[in-house]
């Protein structure tokens, strides 16, 4: 306790000189190297000596024409027809063969399948995601996925049968 006590009127000693000169006592040798070491050293700048010159601008027709046409997702007439059609609809099925006819021309479906797979373009993603939301808020099941497996069974078909018609319709002209 005797310490506690000392300690105290040695705080209260140091309080009320700063309280009667409040001019910083003079730094010590050991304070002036702590302060530097907080203050990091700023390292010097150095720019490259030659500037590369940045490759000019494309025409904006140009950037349109290389961008490509399947990540474009249905226009508004289409979201139109289609919401339409889901409206009107009764049947799951049959609702999104009729979709499929609004979103896909006949040339699109002739050459492509919901997968892109056995050689055959991709029908694009973003329509059919469109027409998957569409369906699911209105023929909303627990068995909605294993429904929509059968209708792009169904979507193929209808594919596979674009491409046959279109290649009777070659041979007729030829």
């Amino acid at each position: 306790m005797i310490e506690d006590d000392h300690f105290v009127d040695t705080a209260m000693d140091v309080i009320r000189d700063f309280c009667q000169n409040p001019s910083p006592p003079p730094q010590e040798s050991s304070s002036a190297v702590h302060e530097s070491q907080l203050i990091a050293p700023v390292p010097p700048v150095f720019y490259p000596q030659t500037i590369q010159p940045r490759q000019p601008l494309m025409p904006v027709n140009e950037n349109i024409n290389k961008q490509p046409e399947t990540n474009n997702g249905p226009t508004d007439e289409q979201r139109r027809k289609v919401i339409a059609v889901v409206e009107l609809g009764t049947d799951l099925s049959t609702t999104a063969l009729a979709c499929v006819d609004v979103l896909f021309t006949d040339d699109e479906m002739a050459k492509g399948n919901v997968s892109g797979s056995r050689g055959f373009q991709q029908l694009n993603k973003n329509k059919l995601h469109f027409l998957v939301s569409l369906l699911q808020r209105k023929f909303d099941s627990p068995s909605f996925s294993e429904d929509w497996s059968q209708i792009v069974g169904r979507i193929n078909t209808k594919c596979w049968g674009k491409r046959r018609t279109l290649i009777q319709r070659l041979k007729e002209m030829a």
